[in-house]
């Protein structure tokens, strides 16, 4: 699997809305695909940077969707969910940090 980061990062996301603990569940996959630490702290900035802007990032998907979230497949939405926060939250942050 060429892009693991994101994989686990979407897979996680999926985990935590069936009731999984979020460091819990990246731990066994960090482990499970042998990650670098590399690999481990960007899917951990994707993973928790998605959580902690959850409302915002399914706000705007809901603005400009036609298919609203709740209507969304989990790893569609999950999917969406990090592209929304790598895009338009976590560019804007770093830029901030400059």
């Amino acid at each position: 699997m060429k892009d693991i980061a994101r994989y686990v990062a979407v897979k996680t996301l999926c985990d935590i809305e069936e009731g999984a603990f979020s460091n819990i569940k990246l731990n066994q996959y960090f482990k499970r695909y042998d990650m670098k630490s590399l690999d481990r702290a960007f899917t951990s900035e994707i993973v928790y940077g998605t959580l902690r802007n959850l409302i915002k990032i399914d706000y705007f998907i809901n603005k400009f969707s036609n298919i609203k979230t709740n209507k969304m497949s989990k790893w569609v939405l999950n999917s969406i969910r990090i592209a929304v926060y790598q895009i338009f939250l976590w560019i804007r942050f770093q830029s901030m940090q400059l």
